[in-house]
């Protein structure tokens, strides 16, 4: 198994001492008992005890391997139980677990959204106002929400959701301002919202859009 325990004999006996002086100095700050390190610190010695016969009988060295492969089993059982403790051990210090050769499980890092770019807003005499932009950096997981008021001093009203990069809002009338604003979303992320774009006006450094015909 491809894992933090060495495969190499003499490398698990180092791991194991120093697992154990670190584990036998900080029980309270690893969540440990005493007992629990009793029993590694019995295992690491039957370990140890059973390299030493290993080597020193060659001649037997089908059965010592034996015995020497179970003593490694029971080694790596009890390794492999405190650290699940350890690792459930929501105050156990990172900086402990990485001293003892335990795996620090990093939080996964989620990225906000990325802010629309490019936002065009363009009118049509059929009452439909075509919106269209670019995804800025967001991947095709994001869904984009658009939001649409008809006076820069109204609160902003949601027109409706997509997951491509257009959205036509219907229903509206020839002539009146609209201005509008896009957000991507990635599960309950919100992003920035884009810089407003109107239609039949214009609001503060935006462009004018007439009429479509």
């Amino acid at each position: 198994m491809n894992d933090y325990l060495p495969r190499s004999d003499v490398l698990l006996k180092e791991f194991a001492l120093n697992y154990y002086t670190y584990a036998l100095s900080n029980l309270a700050a690893l969540g440990l008992t005493t007992p629990q390190v009793t029993d590694l610190s019995t295992k690491l010695i039957a370990f140890d005890v059973s390299m030493q016969d290993h080597v020193a009988a060659r001649s037997e060295a089908l059965n010592k391997t034996a015995i020497k492969d179970e003593e490694r089993s029971l080694l790596e059982d009890v390794l492999r139980e405190l650290t699940r403790v350890i690792q459930a051990n929501p105050a156990a210090p990172d900086g402990l677990k990485l001293a003892m050769g335990i795996t620090v499980r990093q939080a996964p890092v989620r990225r906000a959204p990325s802010q629309p770019l490019d936002v065009i807003a363009t009118p049509n005499a059929n009452g439909v106002n075509r919106l269209e932009w670019s995804a800025g950096g967001n991947t095709t997981a994001a869904t984009y929400l658009v939001h649409f008021r008809h006076s820069t001093s109204e609160a902003w009203q949601l027109a409706g959701t997509t997951r491509a990069l257009r959205f036509d809002h219907v229903g509206q009338e020839p002539g009146q301002f609209t201005q509008y604003r896009v957000i991507a979303q990635v599960r309950e992320s919100l992003g920035i919202p884009s810089f407003p774009v109107s239609v039949y006006g214009a609001g503060e450094g935006e462009s004018f859009l007439q009429i479509a015909a």
